[in-house]
């Protein structure tokens, strides 16, 4: 994993994290996230607005919104539901969401041991979620962090509703 911390390019792309990295599933695959972080603040328009630049100069890298914050307020679902509801419109490429978009907060953050583990103690949706066999939480993180934290349906529940449409 090679990361960059705060950085600006040409004085219109700012960004708190930047990572290039290599996963090992399924063969080797390589990504690039970008993160937005907020320590105890909330996510702001201006923040929504960067990262859908961000998401427009490189489809199909992930996009994170990472706070300290045990949860998401009302106010900042709204700014994020619409980007994300732009993001999850399919690559006609990989046949995949133009960008993945994962939500993480305190619990996943400071997780002790893993994200599963720290989903299964924090209750309620976060554990049943973590147990459902269907959710691979290594490759699905986005899909299962937009439904718990933006009550989102699953992308292809969202994408069947959408085609129907």
């Amino acid at each position: 994993m090679t990361s960059v911390f705060g950085f600006n390019s040409n004085n219109s792309l700012e960004v708190d994290l930047g990572m290039f990295y290599r996963k090992r599933h399924h063969g080797d695959s390589y990504n690039i996230a970008f993160v937005e972080c907020k320590t105890l603040k909330p996510f702001q328009k201006k923040d929504i607005d960067r990262m859908k630049d961000i998401a427009q100069k490189f489809p199909n890298s992930q996009i994170v919104f990472a706070t300290l914050n045990q949860e998401l307020s009302k106010d900042e679902k709204d700014l994020l539901i619409p980007f994300v509801n732009w993001s999850r419109k399919i690559d006609d490429i990989t046949y995949k969401p133009r960008n993945e978009v994962i939500i993480l907060t305190e619990t996943e953050l400071l997780a002790e041991h893993n994200i599963n583990e720290a989903w299964k103690l924090k209750g309620g949706q976060h554990k049943e979620l973590s147990e459902e066999r269907k959710y691979d939480l290594e490759n699905n993180l986005w899909d299962i962090t937009q439904q718990v934290y933006l009550d989102l349906s699953p992308w292809e529940e969202w994408l069947e509703e959408k085609m129907k449409r």
